[in-house]
């Protein structure tokens, strides 16, 4: 054999044989000239170093290829703290090699540069001022400002320093303070036949007046079962003293009034307890009296009534210009007298004084009332009137 020249000889014992028939072969062994690869048939063996080519299943297609999983838990915690640290080495190396070729000099001009307000993505986090989408899908979104146009939700959780329109979350309370000449109407809720608002001045334009709240109920009752057509139903019951509705100034009414006040039978009527104090006057203003024995019933004097009602819209105190309502009776069962007093003045038609020195005491102003009397009285400008009377004595 001549190979670049040089001339080898060579020789090898023969056993065996070798048959070629066709395109089958049938031998013993095949090797490259070297020995490098041994394919040995016989033993079923392969000695040398053998490489899959692209496109071949490899390792993989083994059926019988050794099980590896004891040897891969074999791996020390030192060895996954090298991989762990080479692996941050490498997100390391990759953030730098990002920012490079976004235009920065390191990865921190880079996130320096997204706080400043630039868009900045890296990985799972995202850094920007705008984002506009057709949707957007998450489970928690924590943001400084959200605006939509659209907002559908099953729990909405509002906290305070949250706005809703113009009203302001305040202490778990909804308020508004609206701007005047601008935002009238804090609340305006309309039906076909009913309406309900709230707001600094619902008049209308070419009024002087001004309204905070509107109650309209338009909605036809049915008059053949004797209904109503109802604004406002008010109703306290929880009380000894129960109180639906308190208005402080005046009440105009375009319809039917009815009042149908409660009244106790009173021994000595729960107001009569002193002439300076008036709360009794605060509750009503009809008394019923069935007495036993002769009692007295205190009017309140100017000064009760000037700490109780305090001063009107005016501002003139009550105690001047009030217009208070007091009426009385005695029943026919009672069985002494009723000495109605005050030591503020009672004046009788005529402008006369009522006086009895003898019956309550010097300075004060009083009457009796037998049983089956009844008296009106008004309260004005520090001074009670007898408006009616039935009672049998008066002494002046």
């Amino acid at each position: 054999r001549t190979d670049q020249g040089v001339t080898y000889r060579s020789w090898k014992p023969v056993y065996g044989f070798t048959e070629i028939a066709g395109n089958d072969i049938v031998t013993g062994v095949i090797r490259d000239r070297l020995s490098r690869l041994v394919i040995d048939l016989v033993n079923g063996t392969i000695y040398g170093q053998v490489k899959f080519a692209p496109g071949s299943s490899g390792y993989d297609s083994l059926t019988d290829k050794p099980d590896l999983t004891a040897w891969s838990n074999t791996i020390t915690k030192n060895a996954i703290d090298e991989a762990e640290i080479s692996s941050q080495m490498y997100v390391n190396s990759a953030r730098e090699t990002l920012a490079k070729n976004l235009g920065y000099t390191d990865y921190s001009a880079m996130a320096a540069a997204a706080a400043a307000g630039k868009t900045i993505i890296d990985g799972g986090f995202l850094r920007t001022s705008l984002i506009q989408a057709e949707a957007i899908i998450a489970e928690h979104v924590t943001a400084a400002y959200i605006a939509s146009n659209f907002l559908e939700t099953n729990k909405l959780l509002v906290k305070d320093g949250a706005k809703i329109g113009n009203f302001n979350i305040s202490g778990g309370w909804l308020t508004a303070n609206a701007a005047p000449g601008k935002d009238v109407g804090y609340i305006d809720m309309r039906g076909t036949n009913t309406r309900i608002a709230f707001g600094r001045n619902l008049s209308t334009a070419y009024t002087a007046d001004t309204c905070t709240a509107i109650i309209s109920n338009r909605n036809a009752a049915d008059t053949f079962a004797n209904g109503e057509t109802i604004g406002l139903m008010a109703t306290a019951t929880g009380g000894v003293w129960n109180t639906a509705l308190i208005v402080d100034g005046g009440m105009r009414s375009h319809g039917r009034m009815q009042s149908c006040e409660e009244v106790l039978l009173n021994d000595a009527p729960a107001n009569s307890l002193t002439e300076t104090t008036c709360d009794g006057f605060l509750r009503q203003r009809n008394y019923v009296t069935q007495v036993a024995n002769d009692t007295l019933f205190y009017l309140p004097n100017a000064t009760a009534i000037r700490n109780t009602f305090k001063n009107n819209a005016s501002g003139i105190g009550a105690s001047d210009r009030a217009f208070i309502y007091c009426n009385i009776l005695c029943t026919r069962y009672s069985e002494g007298r009723l000495l109605v007093s005050c030591n503020t003045p009672i004046i009788k038609a005529g402008g006369d004084i009522l006086r009895d020195n003898t019956a309550n005491g010097a300075g004060a102003y009083n009457f009796y009332m037998l049983k089956g009397c009844y008296v009106s009285l008004v309260y004005h400008n520090n001074s009670w009137y007898v408006t009616n009377a039935n009672f049998l004595r008066i002494t002046p």
